[in-house]
């Protein structure tokens, strides 16, 4: 959906029946209206997630339906994505993965078992799983690295050295015990615990008829074997007697998934439910986060798990806090725009459509997969980045896309400057390329950035945050460098220049921060006001509801003619930042409608906010609960906004349709 938000003078609000795919609305603010007008031009597909490691600190990986894996942030309660790699060809299927000490795994339905280079976004090694397709992957926490096989095998493969080597098999899904044993669950309903160095039988448990086991973990005190199977019972075994301790029917349909946590053990299933359930084999906790399956579960540190499933959504929980209400639901999206043009891309088959004014202009196909793209601020052209090479494309008015200059290695981020005359490329050894206009020679940076997540260029300035909390500023010319930040606490998700000395930082823990170069400190405003401007307000429930959620800041605008206002872009609320006010957080702030509830639906689905919420005097939020963001932008004079945005009834409905259905769930 691409929206256009103007400033206009109070009027009633009316559709036009000339256009069926437009809707328009008002939203009363202090200073009038806000017009939205939307059109489905992006069908934003969002795709189920079907296997997740945790790494700490909190860092985890998950894999998507259509073969990308995304590495996310967690703080508290929200996710940010920090960057995605893409998948090695359109028939992948990731079915496990697992870090080992920094390094990411995954197998599939390709036999394989990948190494990924998480910096470079590619694979660093690979080997046959020797069984034929994977089905489940699991990590002892040593050396070895364990796959369940369709062969009705256990392969085994020491991670030790730094290298992937197959070592043996066993006859017989998997979870170690200790570095010694492991269980192993089989399509006959029997668990079976092996010894790892002889592979023999130690003992087996027989499941009732009909069952397998689908899921399994130890037990908090290491005293039992919790395993949960296709009927939706949670049972107990002990380790001493290899017998039923304590049966629980906890779920209505299969368990996918048993984790332990926090000194509770967790199941979830395709009835969508998460059941927490104490020492004493006693259910403490029931909740609903998701609107379909839940396949994963995680255990990210002692205070947050985190959940994922059919629904495409991440939601993390943070002990103790199972009784509040579920999280914004979220998807990461790719899209960026111009003055007049929008680009959104198609993850399924790696693709970019450029719009205009709502209709689609070109496609821009690739041959290999798109790591990352952008487009330039007057809509001229548009560079994209794959796993071979990074192009820079010049987009005609009749929508003809031919390429400009010679090919640049591949990148992991890409920006134009502000004037569309300059291209800044990090590449993935985290080397800056600088291209201008006007066949000058390639500029090269001699500062690598590893990992690097967020770039910006503008006002004469480039900045390049890494995964670690860094930002390093450099200087368009000639990229030398101007300075360094201090190092943040939690992860960068935007970035964005407000003059050349000043430049605004916001981070996955919702803090908004200026740092002023010129006096390497930051600014009078963000010591006053930086940490707590989107701090959640307990005495207002729409802002709980909003800032609490689960979204994370992905953009930062200021507005061109008002560089005092400031926009800041999330997937489930757009935030507007007056910096010349102080501003303590209200407590008395009128009750403000979800957008599920104060939308006006049409058609083709979409709606938009019926009124924004009052956060404090300097802030306001408009609610995009029921339309998650892909991008947001002012206009050339500041007085419009170009939005990106798909509801969530579209989406859905975009969604492939399950396999078979369940009374509860999908499969």
């Amino acid at each position: 959906m691409v929206g256009v938000v103007e400033r206009k003078e109070p009027r009633k609000r009316k559709r036009s029946d000339d256009n069926a795919d437009t809707a328009a609305s008002s939203t009363n603010e202090c200073a009038g209206k806000t017009q939205l007008r939307f059109f489905d031009v992006n069908e934003v597909v969002p795709r189920g997630v079907v296997a997740m490691a945790a790494e700490a600190p909190g860092r985890i990986a998950i894999a998507r339906e259509n073969g990308q894996i995304e590495i996310c942030a967690v703080h508290q309660r929200i996710v940010s994505c920090l960057f995605v790699i893409p998948r090695l060809s359109k028939d992948s299927v990731i079915t496990g993965l697992a870090w080992v000490g920094g390094r990411l795994f995954s197998c599939g339905l390709d036999a394989q078992i990948v190494e990924w280079d998480v910096n470079r976004r590619s694979p660093r090694s690979s080997s046959s799983s020797y069984g034929g397709a994977v089905f489940h992957m699991v990590y002892d926490g040593h050396s070895t690295i364990a796959l369940a096989c369709t062969d009705g095998s256990l392969r085994l493969f020491d991670v030790s050295k730094g290298s992937l080597v197959y070592t043996k098999a066993l006859q017989a899904g998997a979870l170690f015990i200790d570095p010694h044993n492991v269980a192993v669950s089989t399509a006959d309903g029997i668990v079976r615990v092996h010894d790892v160095a002889s592979g023999r039988v130690r003992s087996q448990m027989q499941s009732e008829s009909g069952t397998h086991v689908t899921a399994m973990c130890v037990s908090v005190d290491g005293q039992s074997l919790v395993t949960g199977d296709t009927s939706g019972r949670t049972q107990f075994w002990s380790m001493d007697t290899f017998t039923v301790s304590r049966c629980l029917a906890t779920h209505a349909a299969d368990i996918r998934a048993v984790v332990v946590h926090a000194g509770l053990v967790h199941c979830t299933g395709i009835d969508h439910k998460i059941v927490s359930i104490d020492n004493d084999c006693t259910v403490v906790s029931e909740v609903r986060l998701h609107r379909s399956d839940v396949l994963c579960l995680a255990s990210l540190n002692e205070n947050a798990i985190v959940s994922a499933g059919m629904d495409a959504q991440i939601c993390v929980q943070l002990a103790g806090e199972y009784s509040l209400s579920p999280p914004v639901f979220h998807v990461t999206a790719d899209a960026d725009a111009s003055f007049v043009r929008v680009a959104a891309r198609n993850n399924d088959d790696d693709s970019i459509d450029v719009f205009e004014n709502g209709h689609r202009l070109a496609r821009i196909e690739t041959s290999r997969p798109l790591l990352t793209f952008a487009m330039a601020p007057d809509g001229s052209r548009i560079v994209t980045a794959t796993t071979r090479s990074t192009h820079v494309l010049d987009i005609l008015p009749n929508g003809t896309v031919r390429k400009a200059g010679t090919g640049l290695p591949p990148s992991s981020l890409v920006a134009f400057s502000s004037d569309s005359r300059s291209l800044v490329v990090v590449g993935l050894d985290g080397r800056l390329t600088l291209r201008h206009d006007g066949g000058e020679e390639d500029v090269a940076g001699q500062v690598p950035i590893a990992n690097a997540t967020r770039l910006c260029v503008s006002h004469g300035r480039i900045a390049v945050a890494d995964a670690d909390g860094a930002v390093n500023v450099f200087d368009l010319k000639d990229l030398s460098l101007v300075g360094t930040l201090p190092r943040f606490p939690s992860a960068i998700t935007a970035l964005q220049f407000q003059s050349p000395s000043i430049i605004a930082v916001a981070l996955a823990s919702l803090s908004f921060q200026l740092f002023d170069l010129d006096r390497a400190s930051f600014t009078e405003w963000s010591v006053r006001n930086g940490a707590p401007v989107l701090r959640p307000d307990p005495n207002n429930r729409a802002s709980l509801r909003l800032l609490r959620g689960g979204s994370s800041v992905s953009r930062i605008e200021f507005q061109p003619n008002d560089m005092s206002k400031a926009m800041l872009v999330a997937s489930s609320f757009i935030a507007k930042v007056d910096l010349s006010v102080e501003s303590p957080v209200t407590t008395a702030v009128p009750k403000s409608l979800t957008m599920h509830r104060a939308a006006v639906h049409h058609q083709n689905g979409s709606g938009v906010p019926d009124r924004v919420v009052r956060h404090s005097t300097a802030v306001s939020l408009l609610d995009f609960v029921g339309s998650p963001v892909a991008l947001a932008r002012f206009g050339d004079n500041g007085a419009s906004v170009n939005i990106v945005a798909t509801p969530w009834s579209l989406m859905r409905q975009r969604m492939q349709a399950p396999i078979h259905r369940h009374r509860y769930g999908a499969t």
